[in-house]
């Protein structure tokens, strides 16, 4: 974590637009909850459902939550499992990589308000019918807090995630301040955040580092910054933070 901030304060940086702000945490896991109603009890009790459902498989397969690359798909898994899993292979990381998304994407498929953005450790699932501006907290980078992404509507679904060789406490293998990519299928964005990042050590590093990402399906952008540089590909939109 970067000087000057306690984990997760960057959630009092965000704009409180039209949504109410709600922190709903279970166990390890903690999610603010922006949406239009209060959410907690029901977010509260699918966090519980999900956890549940990773921790049951662990004790099946532990290898499950500790494997930095892809586990083979043969056990019987929840579907929530599998689709862990399945980002993981294409992302060519631990299945773990993706966990915050998958909670994330387990409760939205119990909250069906069309309004609603659920944060958890700096990856974020969007639904909503209007655009969205998400600040882009990068640790010490000057660049930090300074642009955000402007999110199209996205009625479905989207997920924006970010991994961090610098801020936060998710293992990474590379130096980027901010390693953020956006896809629809949010376990994807998640495992392909901690490739992405994974993959930037040094400067030079970002465009093949892009260019990779830039390869999969299903990946409509990706932004990577370290210090001042920044780079980016695909269907990405910044705008100025203020």
């Amino acid at each position: 974590m970067a000087k000057g901030y306690e984990p997760r304060d960057y959630r009092y940086l965000v704009p409180d637009g039209d949504w109410r702000q709600q922190t709903v945490i279970c166990n390890e896991t903690d999610i603010q909850v922006y949406a239009t109603r209060d959410l907690v009890e029901g977010v509260n009790q699918a966090i519980h459902q999900a956890r549940g459902i990773i921790g049951a498989h662990i004790k099946q397969e532990p290898e499950f939550a500790t494997s930095l690359e892809p586990v083979a798909n043969n056990v019987k898994a929840h579907d929530l499992v599998a689709w862990m899993k399945e980002a993981s292979h294409k992302a060519g990381v631990g299945p773990m990589a993706s966990v915050a998304s998958a909670i994330n994407q387990y409760v939205a498929d119990l909250i069906h308000d069309p309004e609603l953005m659920l944060e958890n450790g700096g990856d974020l699932y969007i639904r909503s019918r209007a655009h969205r501006k998400v600040l882009i907290h990068a640790g010490s980078s000057p660049l930090s807090e300074q642009l955000a992404l402007l999110v199209p509507p996205a009625p479905e679904g989207i997920g924006v995630c970010t991994s961090s060789g610098t801020v936060g406490h998710s293992l990474s293998f590379g130096q980027a301040d901010a390693a953020i990519v956006i896809s629809k299928d949010p376990l994807l964005a998640d495992a392909c955040a901690t490739a992405l990042g994974n993959r930037v050590k040094e400067e030079g590093d970002i465009d093949q580092a892009l260019e990779w990402v830039s390869g999969l399906r299903d990946i409509e952008g990706a932004l990577v910054i370290l210090g001042e540089k920044i780079g980016l590909i695909g269907d990405v939109h910044l705008v100025a933070a203020s």
